[in-house]
């Protein structure tokens, strides 16, 4: 009796919801020029044991320190019927000052648990 309860116990610990893990940024391109339009591509892997992620998020910080955080996006073209997928993303921005710009990149699942965030860096000349 004893065994069955410690193991329902560790169950329910260890079996809940756990959020998605992200892993092998890659992106470019790694500079853009000071008030002209810039697609960032990111290429990276998530882990989902739940397999129910949904959304990417993302925030970008300026030179200055300035951080704008966007609205989480729906993953399109991405299964979330897997433990294990890769995902080709973008982002789109105006550089509007010179200086090093960074970003974070992230995904949440169906019950809104967010994962790591991963991030990356470009020089805006």
């Amino acid at each position: 009796m004893r065994l069955a309860l410690l193991l329902l116990v560790l169950c329910v610990v260890g079996c809940g919801p756990q959020p998605p893990s992200i892993n092998n940024l890659s992106y470019g391109p790694l500079a853009a020029a000071v008030g002209l339009p810039v697609t960032i591509a990111l290429t990276f892997t998530y882990v989902d044991q739940n397999m129910d992620t949904a959304e990417y998020g993302y925030l970008t910080v300026d030179p200055s320190g300035g951080t704008i955080i966007y609205p989480r996006l729906p993953l399109v073209g991405s299964s979330s019927a897997t433990i294990k997928a890769m995902a080709t993303l973008s982002i789109n921005l105006t550089p509007t000052m010179r200086g090093q710009y960074s970003f974070e990149i992230w995904v949440a699942d169906l019950t809104d648990l967010e994962s790591n965030h991963l991030s990356g860096v470009f020089k805006a000349d």
